[in-house]
């Protein structure tokens, strides 16, 4: 992978990144030479540190501190709620209503791949909201109040409307224009259907919090990428 990031903004203390999908925010345990950010930033700079992730598969916002004093007071942040977080995703069915919260707790299962809601699991929190409906599709806004592992995929899988393309929770598979467009859909002889996703759309749009040592307030968005701008143009070209 050429690029895999680009960097939104950077100071003497902090540093956003628009990470692209498929890429580790952190070293893998087990396979730790895959391409990470944090391994790729600490080349040129002093220290990193990290303060949150996103999944592999999930394009987007993510920051990293540049000293042990910074990281301390982003940390407090994020523990303290005042780091706002929100996410873009296309999910499978139909969303009811136009905006409601899913507060159910989150428990990591034993073998640490994948995480179930449980009432023995740790307050999550998610906030929703419909950017449009389709048949069959929703397109949300999604805000995190809290920041568990795999929250928002759980909690969308709880209400029945997976991520388009989670393999771990829904395993929908890629997204194909097949899928879609059954009328007047022909691929020339030989030719092999392309999917227009192939990974969970999920995408990590807005950042927001108090900056650590100006006390600016700092606002950070990035458009989801091509692939789900793709399977939305389908979706509303198609108006199903």
């Amino acid at each position: 992978m050429a690029k895999y990031f680009d960097i939104v903004f950077e100071d003497a203390h902090i540093i956003v990144v628009n990470k692209a999908a498929g890429v580790l925010t952190i070293p893998d345990r087990y396979m730790p030479n895959l391409p990470n950010l944090r391994a790729t930033l600490s080349k040129t700079r002093e220290e990193i540190f990290v303060v949150h992730r996103i999944d592999k598969e999930t394009s987007g916002l993510v920051m990293f501190c540049k000293s042990a004093e910074v990281h301390k007071v982003i940390s407090v942040l994020f523990e303290e709620r005042k780091i706002q977080k929100k996410y873009r995703a296309i999910v499978q069915g139909t969303v009811a209503g136009e905006e409601g919260t899913i507060d159910s707790p989150i428990l990591i299962q034993k073998d640490k791949a994948k995480v179930s809601i449980s009432p023995k699991g740790k307050e999550s929190i998610t906030h929703y909201k419909v950017i449009q409906k389709f048949r069959g599709y929703t397109h949300l806004e999604l805000e995190l109040e809290t920041g568990r592992r795999h929250q928002i995929r759980v909690h969308l899988y709880s209400l029945t409307c997976p991520i388009v393309c989670d393999s771990m929770y829904g395993d929908t598979g890629p997204f194909f224009l097949s899928k879609i467009k059954r009328k007047n859909f022909n691929l020339k002889k030989y030719e092999e259907e392309r999917p227009l996703l192939s990974r969970q759309a999920l995408h990590a749009y807005s950042l927001s919090f108090t900056h650590p040592t100006t006390n600016e307030l700092m606002e950070f968005k990035v458009d989801p990428p091509k692939d789900m701008r793709a399977v939305l143009t389908q979706l509303r070209k198609l108006n199903i």
